[in-house]
């Protein structure tokens, strides 16, 4: 059974002591806020030194922030992004002398056309086909005109490759892809996952070559390995660190029946 409640000489109990009021509330729909978004990303984006801006609001004070963590010095109503190729959010809080306003985040997610090379010079072993670019996020190719997803050769000749990303920036290459009668046939697929079974990637054994180079290049054209050895072979790392499942290329160049050798090819790693 409770205990009755005694209302004390100002209508209250004491319980209401433990009870916070407000003297004035205002609830607004999110619309009638006076700040809400960063509105506008200027700077040259192809040159990737994009730049937020804030409104400018009079006699406002302003602190930017990166993934909720103020950024020291950053306290003007725009904010260069130093490091383009990572994704965050920013925001920014304006503080006047009666008022405070806080942006909604604002997703900068960059793109990887500044990483993307294409060679400008290659060959193509008959009856195969060469995967220049991979599908990427942001990102869209055209080939001699035509949109695609990818870029991928199935036949010898000069090739007009066009690549655009989200923000309109765009790179252009001109390929040359000349036949090759390759005598080397390497495999498409390995897996170096230390199972003990088909966990290097070389040229096979027995293979007659005067080795110049043999070269193993991420999606982005990088150089993640080469060996001018015959018998070397590629552990699917890079400096130490596992390389992600993927679609790279090798490049093979030597001297080989008295003819100049060049093969280059594509390779799935799985794990």
């Amino acid at each position: 059974m409770l205990e009755p409640v005694n209302d004390l000489t100002d209508s209250t109990t004491f319980l209401d002591y433990y009870v916070y009021y407000l003297d004035d509330l205002h609830l607004l729909p999110t619309a009638d806020f006076p700040f809400r978004y960063i509105k506008t990303l200027g700077g040259n984006l192809c040159a990737f030194d994009s730049v937020l801006k804030a409104p400018v609001i009079q006699n406002g004070t302003y602190q930017w922030y990166k993934d909720s963590v103020a950024i020291i010095g950053a306290v003007g109503n725009s904010f260069t992004i130093i490091n383009t190729h990572v994704i965050a959010n920013y925001n920014v809080r304006i503080t006047t002398s009666d008022s405070c306003f806080i942006s909604e985040p604002f997703l900068f997610t960059p793109d990887e056309l500044d990483k993307i090379n294409i060679t400008a010079d290659t060959s193509l072993c008959e009856n195969d086909t060469l995967l220049l670019a991979a599908p990427l996020p942001g990102i869209t190719y055209s080939l001699n005109g035509q949109a695609v997803q990818y870029i991928k050769i199935f036949q010898a000749g000069i090739y007009q490759v066009a690549i655009l990303n989200t923000n309109g920036c765009e790179k252009k290459f001109t390929v040359t892809v000349h036949p090759q009668n390759c005598q080397i046939f390497m495999p498409n697929v390995f897996s170096p996952n230390g199972d003990g079974k088909n966990d290097l990637y070389r040229i096979p054994a027995g293979t007659k070559i005067d080795l110049k180079e043999f070269s193993i290049f991420d999606r982005f054209g990088n150089k993640i390995y080469s060996s001018a050895n015959n018998n070397a072979a590629w552990d699917g790392k890079f400096n130490g660190a596992v390389c992600p499942a993927d679609v790279y290329v090798y490049l093979i160049e030597g001297f080989s029946s008295g003819k100049n050798v060049r093969i280059r090819g594509a390779v799935t790693l799985v794990r």
